[in-house]
């Protein structure tokens, strides 16, 4: 490779071989052309188009800004109602999943797009005067599709709603089978109403390939037991596609010891590590794949380190990492611990100086894999979205949720990762120089 500030005609190969470091490090290697650094002048913008991906020149603030505004902040969700033929079902293209117009004795009133016209998170809206009971039904697609996470968030929210003047105890969640399968994927609750001696709401999680539908139903009449039914009836009335998991879901239960974890030392890395970090998440986030993913590790709820206006979860007992959505609707902040990233790190340090300087574009990244103990940690922070992830700084342990939070409002991302209609990876200018 030549020496000039400017990355010309580069081309990288689709990362789905990328099984180790080694590996990895090659291919990126192999693949980039045209000569030149990775340059503070180009951030790149990585768009995958049949196995191949382009690198072009994007800018990184606006789509940050955007992203962490949405994500980490209250913003009125604009609901925009979806026109839809009377007595016709609706289908969401993206999913298949359909909205009949008479579920039962449930009438249609509305399907509306509460993602900005993405349709990437949407509800549909059906009453039963007789019982006075009104029925909820969305269907998004959340960044990580692990049902029980999805019914556990849901569920926390719920309880702590005031909405309908709050909720009492509920009856144990129930698991159950949809769809074509014998297993029983999706997950079920209902509550009674803490202000009424009549009256119940409950919840319901169905996984779906990449998207999660969830039920809301809520009565003036019905009993917690009537209403349970009324949901499993409700959700039997619809049309389910093929792509329903034969795996049984386990509801998430609390974590035996809450995190006690302290201040971490932010890690050095090379420019290399950081672009294989923005390129791992284009891997795990195929719009075209539509089928389960398995959820990245085993969870439990801390409900002591549960602020009063989110849930946190440990991965592996919080030997791995953690998470915490920021809402119901699909949007995490996850710290896991990232095996691939280190090992690339310490094959950087004891691999050829001016390689390594050649494949990042970074004079001192010898220096930072050097600096670097590979019998530590690298706990990375990314702030996942349906549309987009995030990449931040890591860590050579585990960081505090307090740690963790300053990090993703007061600093800009390394790479964000947007994959809803094509991959493309923007990285930051300033890592790049």
């Amino acid at each position: 490779m030549g020496d000039s500030d400017s990355l010309g005609d580069a081309r990288c190969k689709q990362a789905n071989a990328f099984a180790t470091p080694s590996t990895i490090k090659s291919k990126m290697d192999a693949s980039i052309r045209g000569g030149g650094r990775l340059s503070a002048k180009r951030g790149l913008d990585l768009l995958l188009l049949d196995g191949r991906t382009t690198m072009k020149r994007a800018a990184l603030s606006a789509l940050c800004a955007t992203l962490i505004a949405t994500a980490a902040t209250a913003a009125p969700v604009v609901r925009q109602e979806i026109r839809t033929k009377a007595g016709k079902p609706w289908v969401h293209k993206g999913s298949k999943f359909a909205f009949p117009a008479m579920i039962g004795p449930f009438s249609r009133r509305m399907v509306e797009d509460i993602s900005d016209g993405k349709q990437i998170d949407l509800a549909g809206t059906y009453d039963e005067p007789g019982s006075q009971t009104l029925a909820s039904v969305y269907i998004y697609r959340p960044a990580m599709p692990d049902p029980a996470l999805w019914f556990d968030i849901s569920s926390w929210y719920l309880q702590r709603s005031q909405l309908l003047g709050g909720v009492g105890k509920g009856a144990a969640p129930t698991a159950f089978q949809m769809g074509s399968g014998s297993d029983t994927s999706a997950l079920r609750q209902s509550y009674a109403l803490a202000s009424n001696n009549v009256g119940s709401t409950g919840l319901a999680i169905v996984p779906m390939g990449r998207w999660i539908v969830k039920l809301r139903m809520t009565s003036r009449t019905l009993s917690p037991a009537a209403l349970d039914q009324a949901m499993r009836d409700f959700l039997y009335g619809l049309s389910w596609p093929s792509n329903v998991p034969r795996k049984d879901t386990v509801p998430i239960g609390a974590c035996l010891r809450s995190l006690t974890n302290e201040r971490a030392e932010e890690l050095e890395q090379p420019s290399a590590v950081i672009l294989v970090g923005a390129m791992l998440a284009s891997m795990a986030e195929k719009p075209e794949a539509d089928a389960p993913t398995e959820p990245p590790a085993r969870l439990c709820r801390d409900d002591i380190r549960s602020n009063a206006s989110r849930p946190l979860y440990q991965l592996d007992d919080g030997a791995t990492g953690y998470l915490q959505p920021l809402g119901d609707n699909g949007t995490l902040l996850v710290v896991r611990n990232d095996p691939t990233s280190a090992a690339l790190i310490v094959e950087l340090a004891g691999g050829d100086k001016s390689e390594s300087r050649e494949l990042s574009g970074q004079k001192d990244d010898d220096k930072k894999a050097s600096a670097y103990d590979g019998r530590k940690g690298f706990f990375r922070i990314t702030l996942m979205t349906p549309e987009q992830w995030a990449q931040y700084p890591a860590f050579d342990s585990l960081p505090s949720i307090e740690q963790t939070t300053d990090v993703v409002e007061n600093r800009r991302p390394l790479s964000v990762t947007s994959f809803l209609k094509k991959t493309e990876i923007t990285l930051d200018p300033a890592t790049f120089k």
